[in-house]
């Protein structure tokens, strides 16, 4: 899916834009549950954005396995939509590197929402924590979510960028 122009040119305010990443994994669903609240709260639209494990054109090479990663998107959307029907949401699947795809579209964002886990312990060893990728290369505002705490992370808007409170961090 893409976005739409946010902006017509005009000096009509810029609707704020939330992007979170998505695997599948219980702690990336708490954190498509966190971000779906803080979206509705900012009158946000949401960017739900997952990565594939493999590249396009692997998947491509065998039947099922598109459908299987676009379902994990899919599953996703469907589940934003259920906790709040009035947000403006827009799906984004892209090739891995899945830090770097969070990076590239949140840079004009005004937050990104990552669990603190995903994938598991080894493959995280093999890949890389997407989490801390995106800690050290995101430009703007980011909230981590460790498992357990979507419920208690809260934002504090104040003058410039949000700053996190809370457990989640």
């Amino acid at each position: 899916m893409t976005t739409e122009n946010q902006s017509s040119g005009t000096n009509e305010p810029k609707q704020p834009r939330i992007v979170v990443g998505v695997d599948g994994s219980p702690t990336s669903l708490e954190a498509l549950e966190w971000a779906v609240r803080e979206a509705r709260l900012r009158g946000a639209t949401l960017e739900v954005v997952h990565a594939s494990f493999f590249r396009q054109v692997f998947l491509d090479s065998f039947p099922g396995a598109n459908e299987g990663e676009r379902s994990i998107l899919d599953a996703a959307l469907a589940k934003a939509k259920a906790i709040a029907p009035d947000i403006r949401l827009v799906g984004r699947f892209g090739d891995p590197p899945a830090a770097q795809v969070l990076v590239d579209v949140s840079k004009d964002a005004d937050l990104l929402v990552v669990g603190s886990r995903g994938l598991g312990p080894f493959k995280e060893l093999a890949l890389g924590s997407v989490s801390h990728d995106c800690a050290r290369h995101v430009q703007c505002p980011l909230v981590i979510i460790r498992p357990g705490t979507a419920h208690t992370a809260t934002v504090a808007h104040g003058a410039g960028r949000p700053s996190v409170s809370g457990r989640s961090l």
